[in-house]
């Protein structure tokens, strides 16, 4: 699986979770990755992932499974 199909997969997945609490440990794992590696995350991109998370919390932000596969298809294609 390439890098971009990870992307989009892990994406999918995310915006597919309806719990707070899930979500919330997820992020949480997420911060530990990235501040125990070389790829820690600026202050910029910190805030930008905070507020799409943020505002995943909203349902009139996410997209419907079949959207995000149509918008996607490129990069789901083999």
């Amino acid at each position: 699986m390439s890098t971009a199909e990870l992307k989009v997969n892990m994406f999918e997945l995310i915006t597919q979770t309806e719990d707070e609490p899930t979500l919330l440990k997820l992020y949480r794992k997420m911060r530990e990755v990235f501040e125990d590696s070389d790829y820690a995350l600026s202050p910029e991109q910190e805030r930008e992932l905070l507020l799409a998370y943020k505002e995943s919390l909203d349902e009139k932000n996410l997209a419907s499974h079949e959207e995000a596969l149509q918008t996607h298809a490129k990069w789901l294609q083999q």
